[in-house]
């Protein structure tokens, strides 16, 4: 799942309901077939976990894992851009502070 602000795996227990799990970037998440799984990869850019780094995934199907990865990005020039656009301040905010 895409455009979400957060990474977060989610997986099918023993009832119906799903479990989350909190990834550790760079370390490989084993995601074997046999259970259901539902990954929110993060988003590039507005992450919503006090962390401004942009966020991505990458899965594995031949060794079954799911990565997750941080990466830094000019977040200060994009919360300039938004500034002089003229759009509202907290835009900008969010980006600098990753919330």
């Amino acid at each position: 799942m895409g455009h979400v602000h957060e990474q977060t795996l989610y997986y099918q227990g023993s009832g119906q309901s799903l479990m989350p799990f909190t990834p550790t970037a760079g370390v490989p998440v084993p995601v074997p077939r046999h259970r259901s799984w539902v990954a929110t990869v993060g988003s590039v850019g507005q992450p919503r976990d006090g962390d401004p780094r942009a966020m991505y995934a990458l899965y594995d199907d031949t060794a079954g894992r799911l990565t997750f990865h941080r990466v830094p990005y000019d977040h200060a020039a994009a919360a300039a851009a938004i500034r002089r656009a003229g759009l509202p301040e907290y835009f900008a905010t969010r980006l600098e502070e990753g919330r």
